[in-house]
């Protein structure tokens, strides 16, 4: 049933021994197979993974075993939920899930792919920032739907916003604070009307 998944599975019993586990779980971790099928204690894989570096490494010892119990503890209330990042540009989500017989089962998740992702998008919108900072001309941009997406610096100073980036704004809210601070004139209707066209 679990051989085919691509998220890691391993399941302790209520004397927290290895009870199952699937081959995603092995291919993820590389802790031997035979470890494994010898039903170690959750202390004692946790350990290997900690060996591996495959977990957030703490400051110190003494507070890895509090965090152990923690862990155990977190997911016997079906609490624990963490994202584990890893060397090697690795990250894991894991969450603990209690069952009804009194044992864990802990999910591995590789979202090492999705994370990258945003990151990149994120250091492409930070160039994209700088790129408009450089501009000494007020910018604001704005997406099909209205939103504000992206704004610099000068802008903000323009009109006296605390956040030059994104944020929950969209061009109504942002036409009403340029109407706010300018002189009367009826291109602010029809900028209204243009908006409203366009459902925004």
């Amino acid at each position: 049933t679990f051989a085919h998944l691509s998220t890691g599975l391993a399941v302790f019993d209520r004397g927290r021994r290895l009870v199952l586990f699937n081959p995603a779980f092995v291919e993820m971790t590389g802790l031997p197979a035979p470890f494994l099928a010898a039903r170690p204690l959750v202390h004692s894989v946790l350990d290997r993974l900690r060996d591996a570096g495959l977990l957030p490494e703490p400051r110190h010892y003494a507070s890895w075993r509090d965090r152990i119990a923690r862990l155990e503890a977190a997911a016997q209330r079906d609490r624990y939920c963490e994202t584990w990042s890893l060397p090697g540009d690795r990250t894991w989500r894991v969450s603990g899930r209690a069952q009804p017989d009194g044992a864990l089962a802990f999910l591995f998740v590789d979202i090492s792919d999705e994370v990258g992702l945003a990151r990149r998008f994120r250091a492409e919108l930070d160039c994209a920032r700088a790129v408009l900072d450089a501009i000494g001309e007020a910018v604001a941009v704005f997406s099909p739907s209205g939103a504000l997406t992206l704004s610099n610096a000068a802008y903000a100073a323009l009109w006296g916003v605390a956040d030059a980036g994104l944020a929950e704004r969209d061009l109504a809210g942002e036409a009403a604070l340029w109407e706010g601070a300018c002189a009367p004139s009826p291109r602010w209707a029809a900028l209204r009307e243009e908006a409203g066209a366009r459902g925004w």
